[in-house]
């Protein structure tokens, strides 16, 4: 299975934040977040350090470094990620086994989408604690695709989000895991007091 887990796209993974917008913080289901919107929240979780190219910061035969990226939202503020990570390669199998340990945080990340015919602007401000481990195998020519072998990540907090005289905090704890057999990520957790689980 070849995997493009650090090339997914900025707009796609921006555009599901905005689902956060109907989040209270609670340790029981928040009513007025379906299932369905808690499930897009943990999928934008599970994407967001992509975002802000955590991979390419572990980047190296044998790496230990201190690291912080940082990406424009669409309509002001940013999302980054800032922390420490671990890359070793083995040049015989040329598996590279990574692990990081990061602070994602979104300030004043603002979008605007337009729902029926209605812009609609959220600024989203929050701090959520990622850690996580991933082993790729490179490829045998340069400019191959990589494999990704195993991959997990979690990431627990809160993420408060304003829509206009609303503020809304949402406490997260989810995890992302890869099924190599399947070729899928499985997303699975907490998000506004709802159980979430979804395959990707």
């Amino acid at each position: 299975m070849r995997s493009s887990l650090w090339t997914g796209t900025a707009s796609a993974v921006l555009a599901g934040v905005l689902l956060l917008a109907g989040c209270d913080s609670a340790t029981v289901p928040d009513e007025t977040v379906t299932p369905l919107e808690a499930d897009d929240i943990a999928a934008f979780l599970s994407d967001a350090e992509d975002l802000a190219g955590v991979a390419m910061a572990l980047e190296g035969v044998q790496v230990t470094r201190s690291f912080t990226r940082t990406t424009d939202c669409p309509a002001g503020g940013s999302v980054s990620v800032s922390g420490t990570g671990e890359s070793d390669r083995d040049r015989d199998t040329r598996i590279v086994s990574r692990t990081w340990s990061v602070s994602q945080v979104h300030d004043n990340c603002t979008m605007i989408r337009v729902r029926r015919g209605e812009e609609v602007r959220a600024t989203i401000d929050g701090r959520v604690e990622v850690t996580g481990s991933s082993t790729i195998e490179l490829p045998e020519d340069r400019g191959g695709e990589r494999t990704l072998l195993a991959f997990t990540s979690r990431r627990t907090g809160s993420t408060t989000v304003t829509m206009g005289d609303r503020t809304r905090t949402c406490q997260v704890d989810v995890t992302r895991t890869y099924d190599a057999d399947a070729g899928v990520f499985r997303v699975e957790g907490i998000v506004c007091g709802r159980g979430v689980g979804q395959t990707r």
